[in-house]
């Protein structure tokens, strides 16, 4: 599992991977804080806010072992993360599967577009 330095470092991996899973203790380090009380919480919901990125639990945890799922505040894993959380915890699991396969497609599709892009420039 990555170790992120800093909360623009953290921003970097969900914009190149689309949704990731880290522990709430990596996020706090990111954070620069050295306990995870409410008003750390809330500051570090706020600064992946500004950043464009998304969580769930949508209440950041305050324990650091505790897993945070953070993805793009925008986009079609964002609209199928939206859809799963309306859908209430017991459906949930049934969405975890689509919303992996949906950001290794994504991913694809990005991987794509910069060869491409790599291509039209070696030829100009």
């Amino acid at each position: 599992m990555a170790t992120y330095l800093s909360l623009d470092a953290l921003a970097r991996a969900v914009r190149k991977e689309g949704v990731i899973a880290v522990p709430m203790g990596q996020i706090r380090d990111a954070y620069g804080a050295e306990r995870l009380g409410s008003n750390v919480r809330r500051g570090i919901g706020s600064s992946l806010t500004r950043r464009g990125l998304a969580h769930i639990p949508r209440t950041l945890p305050g324990y650091q072992e505790d897993i945070v799922v953070i993805y793009k505040n925008y986009g079609p894993v964002h609209e199928l993360i939206t859809d799963a959380t309306k859908a209430g915890a017991r459906q949930m699991s049934t969405f975890i599967p689509l919303i992996i396969n949906l950001a290794a497609q994504e991913r694809v599709k990005l991987n794509a577009i910069r060869d491409l892009l790599r291509e039209e420039g070696a030829e100009a």
